[in-house]
């Protein structure tokens, strides 16, 4: 075994046993890198960093259980009885990042036998198979839409204050969208967790000339996509509603 692949299994495996700990560790963590979130991501992150960073590479999961909605559980109590697959369980044809991986680390990828679907719709029975699907004319013709979606982090939870002035109640704005500028669509969070980050998605869009422009700003480098966030956020809420709303930079 080389020496890269026995430090990320060296990783792996500590992770792995963290995890079925009981109690709370307050013990201190020395790192380089810290990795939030066991999930498939996550653990696929640390162990390509494990290559440079050995056990400089911290992995914390809130879970008792590594994998997110990609992992196994089992039948009862038994940790070696029966497992299937929860969450995700299946891969595309074009994941070729997920299916290097699986020949890296000798993990047997099962195909399905031929099957069908059945089908339910429009009041009648059917079944059919998937290669049936993929050769109608229908499918062929589906084209990939290149979207953009820009996720900022605020000091100040400056959209609180927009809010419909005809409503009493339940006033407050969760989206808005506009066609006069390539911020096209943007959601403000109402559920907990989200409105106490102080996060807004200020950008969805899957207009081609609008991706096409987000991603030659990205290129000129962080600075000049805030900039065009700051002016679509002010278009469409201070000019156009006449909102004073201070605190409009990230």
């Amino acid at each position: 075994m080389s020496t890269a692949r026995a430090a990320r299994s060296a990783l792996l495996l500590a992770v792995l046993a963290q995890s079925r700990c009981s109690g709370s560790d307050d013990s201190d963590l020395t790192c380089q890198v810290a990795v939030v979130g066991g999930g498939v991501g996550g653990l696929h992150t640390a162990f390509r960093l494990a290559d440079t960073l050995g056990d400089e590479v911290c992995l914390f999961e809130k879970e008792a259980e590594l994998g997110g909605r990609f992992r196994d559980i089992s039948l009862g109590d038994d940790p070696q009885g029966p497992r299937v697959g929860a969450g995700a369980r299946r891969i595309m044809e074009g994941q070729k990042v997920v299916f290097d991986l699986a020949a890296e680390l000798g993990i047997e990828v099962q195909e399905v036998p031929g099957t069908v679907d059945l089908i339910h719709a429009r009041g009648a029975f059917a079944f059919s198979k998937d290669a049936e699907i993929r050769a109608q004319q229908a499918y062929q013709d589906i084209v990939g839409v290149k979207t953009v979606t820009i996720t900022q982090w605020w000091p100040t939870a400056w959209y609180e204050r927009i809010v419909d002035p005809l409503a009493s109640s339940d006033n407050r704005v969760w989206r808005a969208w506009t066609t006069e500028h390539c911020l096209n669509f943007i959601e403000i969070p109402l559920e907990p967790y989200a409105a106490a980050a102080k996060v807004t998605r200020s950008v969805y869009t899957d207009d081609l000339e609008c991706s096409n422009y987000w991603e030659a700003l990205a290129y000129q480098g962080t600075a000049s996509v805030e900039a065009e966030v700051k002016k679509g956020l002010e278009h469409l809420f201070v000019l156009n509603g006449g909102m004073d709303l201070p605190g409009l930079t990230p």
